[in-house]
């Protein structure tokens, strides 16, 4: 099981009950992370019209700010995921956080390599700051999404109790952790606590109210055309700051194409491989 805390949820979704995903946005989801991510340029002040953001923020979505400790926890929250979803390797900590720490990241791929010699330390550096930015960009594009998401679920008269969250992660618990200690395990491996899973089972509740609302209007093409509407006035609400532009920003214009999460994970897993053959 790995809840999916991204544009992916929705999509995912519409394909179960429409089998595609048409207009759909990107995904990147703490299953898979091998999309190729992407940033804007280095702005040297907010879009037009955009809004003044905190200094202890990144983004403000509508009336909501995404803070840079909330950045960081969700970088390293899917780090976890993603590392053990795709390579069974538990995430050291230290990797990646916001700001960037290249000398911490370093020294803690060195200790997660260790024995092998074949990376020099500006090679790792290097890998460093390709993994920062690219989990910068998954982790604010997802919670840029969820904002988005609880927008839409509001807009449509829907609502998110916290009842219906416990519920539902009660019968997830009880299906896939019989134990306590599986539960507790399936967290640890992914650097997890059960608060990052129930905001994960939240999201997803959200995309899905959103998806059967809206089945119910028109189907697919009710489907790309709420998506297109939404889309369009959403990024005109969702400012960033410099630095901190991605697709979903009304900042954004376009960016050259960079790895990806999974893409950059494997290559430090096969630093890790060679140590111990």
């Amino acid at each position: 099981m790995c809840r999916a805390f991204s544009i992916a949820a929705l999509c995912v979704a519409l394909a179960s009950a429409f089998a595609s995903c048409g207009g759909a946005s990107k995904s990147a989801s703490t299953a898979s992370a091998s999309t190729t991510s992407q940033t804007g340029p280095a702005l040297g002040t907010l879009g037009k019209g955009a809004v003044p953001i905190p200094a202890n923020a990144v983004a403000q979505v509508g009336s909501a700010l995404i803070t840079r400790a909330e950045l960081s926890h969700w970088m390293g929250t899917l780090l976890g995921g993603d590392l053990y979803e795709s390579k069974r390797v538990v995430a050291p900590k230290g990797l990646v956080s916001d700001p960037e720490n290249l000398p911490r990241c370093v020294a803690t791929v060195q200790r997660f390599i260790a024995g092998n010699a074949s990376p020099t330390p500006a090679q790792i550096e290097q890998k460093c700051k390709q993994l920062h930015t690219a989990l910068k960009n998954q982790a604010l594009t997802s919670l840029i999404q969820y904002h988005w998401d609880l927008d839409r679920n509001a807009k449509l008269g829907l609502r998110i109790e916290p009842a219906e969250t416990q519920r539902l992660f009660a019968q997830i618990r009880a299906k896939e952790f019989p134990t306590r200690r599986a539960l507790d395990a399936y967290l640890a491996r992914r650097g997890w606590t059960i608060e990052d899973e129930l905001f994960l089972v939240k999201r997803d509740l959200l995309g899905a109210k959103v998806l059967k609302k809206i089945a119910a209007l028109g189907g697919p093409k009710g489907f790309e055309r709420f998506t297109s509407e939404t889309n369009e006035r959403e990024k005109s609400e969702t400012s960033c700051r410099p630095g901190y532009v991605v697709e979903p920003c009304r900042e954004f214009t376009s960016a050259p194409a960079e790895p990806g999460p999974n893409a950059l994970l494997g290559e430090v897993s096969e630093w890790k491989a060679k140590a111990r053959s």
